[in-house]
């Protein structure tokens, strides 16, 4: 308590929750701390109701009353979200400057690249960037910048409003899920040193694979589970990897149970697999997909935002 009300006093904005939907499902996450650093969290998660599908007006009400009613159970105090979206809306694109531009003008140029990649005119988009560190050559420096249409923004704040919350940040849902996975891998083995390129396989349905190429340059890969390691191997040569990828970490992530035939699979891969099973280390009650899941804590995990 003295902790919550020292918050208050200093005017500490509440924690982020993080959020994420798939489908008819949204999933949201808060991660509390407490004064020896020991994270707790906590998942709610709902599939939307049948009048989902009735129409645009309705979906947009139906899915800021569910959002409320999530929120709602974590108490009536002010909420931050921050929420993953679908990687294919947002843009990424890296492209060199000239070293010493002010803020000012970056920005100017992420909104010109951002309008010469979509139809649209610059007040109709949303843009960032960031610097990418050492100079890439005398005089030239990268930046990486991210652009998306600004009406998905607009929509994803009024529907936060209508759930009484406020709309922190968004983030694609790609990289939510890679930074999920840094935190899980180092709550389960806190010896690892993670080193990219990095393979994180998601066993859904639909298997999603990963590959990190650094902590920023992500693509991802649905596979199916005849084949799946010689698809993996592809994947790696897609995503532009050297031949010794199939000799790198594959850090799979699951549902409780294990099945044997998809052990038996990855047994024949080269290199070392480890299993992570993200219920069991969260120690959550509430396990909603693991996509959507994964999404909803890399996405609580922006603490700054």
């Amino acid at each position: 308590m003295r902790v919550r009300l020292l918050r208050w006093l200093l005017g500490v904005p509440p924690a982020i929750v993080g959020g994420g939907w798939h489908g008819d499902a949204i999933c949201l996450v808060r991660i509390d701390r407490n004064t020896e650093g020991r994270s707790q969290v906590d998942c709610a998660y709902e599939v939307l109701p049948a009048e989902w599908s009735s129409g645009v007006d309705s979906q947009g009400h139906v899915r800021a009353n569910t959002l409320k009613s999530l929120l709602e159970r974590w108490g009536n105090s002010p909420k931050r979200l921050a929420l993953g979206i679908p990687a294919g809306d947002v843009f990424i694109k890296t492209i060199d400057v000239p070293l010493g531009l002010e803020e000012r003008d970056l920005m100017q140029l992420a909104v010109v690249e951002a309008v010469a990649n979509l139809p649209v005119p610059p007040e109709e988009v949303c843009a960032d960037y960031l610097r990418m560190g050492s100079p890439v050559r005398s005089g030239q420096q990268q930046i990486k910048i991210a652009f998306c249409r600004r009406e998905i923004i607009d929509d994803l704040a009024l529907m936060a409003e209508d759930a009484g919350a406020q709309l922190a940040m968004i983030d694609r849902d790609i990289q939510a899920i890679h930074d999920a996975a840094l935190w899980l891998i180092a709550r389960h083995a806190p010896e690892v040193q993670v080193e990219y390129p990095l393979l994180l396989l998601l066993i859904t349905d639909s298997p999603t694979l990963i590959v990190a190429r650094d902590e920023l340059d992500l693509v991802q890969y649905s596979l199916q589970i005849t084949d799946l390691v010689e698809q993996i191997h592809a994947s790696c040569r897609r995503a532009g990897l050297s031949d010794d990828a199939g000799l790198r970490d594959l850090w799979v992530f699951q549902t409780p149970g294990v099945d044997d035939n998809l052990v038996s699979l990855l047994a024949m891969r080269q290199g070392p697999v480890h299993w992570l099973v993200p219920e069991e280390i969260l120690g959550v009650s509430t396990m909603p997909p693991l996509t959507l899941l994964m999404t909803a804590l890399g996405m609580a995990l922006r603490e700054t935002a």
